[in-house]
This record gives structure tokens, sequence and C-alpha cells, in this order.
């Protein structure tokens, strides 16, 4: 039988290391920069679109007002109150002089 002999081969060096790791800090540094740069796009994104959902949300809520109001005089009429006249975005006051916000009429 042949013995084989194993030589240990020589590793890294400390300078090599060392330079590895500079290079993965450095590579680190410029992901966590281009995650900042990707977040603050992110916000600005999120801005745009919680401003146009909110304008969708306010034109469905003029359009609800729109259906609703083109018939509740005759919904009124027909409960025995009658109306003249319908506002929009009106202050009505009470009798104690406190306003009050319409919506709709």
């Amino acid at each position: 039988m042949t013995e084989t002999t194993i030589q240990p081969q020589m590793g890294l060096n400390f300078e090599q290391v060392w330079a590895a790791l500079v290079e993965t800090r450095a590579s680190i540094q410029e992901l966590r920069n281009e995650n900042r740069e990707a977040d603050k796009e992110t916000d600005r994104q999120m801005k745009v679109l919680q401003k146009s959902m909110g304008d969708l949300n306010n034109r469905f809520g003029e359009l609800a007002e729109h259906l609703v109001v083109s018939n509740i005089v005759n919904k009124f009429n027909a409960l025995g109150c009658h109306f003249k006249d319908v506002y929009r975005e009106r202050k009505l006051y009470r009798e104690d002089g406190a306003a009050q916000q319409s919506r709709v009429w």
C-alpha cells in the first residue's frame, strides 16, 4: 500500500482578508445608500398615491351626493316634509344659534 502525504496549502494571509473585508464594507455602504434613495422615491410615490386616492374618494362622495340630491326632494315630499330648494355645502343654524354644516341640503 502506498502512503500519500498531504501537504497543507497556505491559506489567505492577513492583507488578503483585510482587503476582502474593506471591499465588503464598501459594498454594504453602497447598498445602504441605494436603499435610502429607493426609500425616498417610495415615500414620494406613496404621497402621490395617497393624494390620488383621497381625490378619488372625494369624487365618489360627490357622485353619491348628486345621486341622492336629485331625488331627495321627492322622497321628503312623500313623507310630508316639503322643501322648495336644495343646497350643497350650506351652514344651517339651530334655534340655540349653533352652526351645523349640511352637506346635501
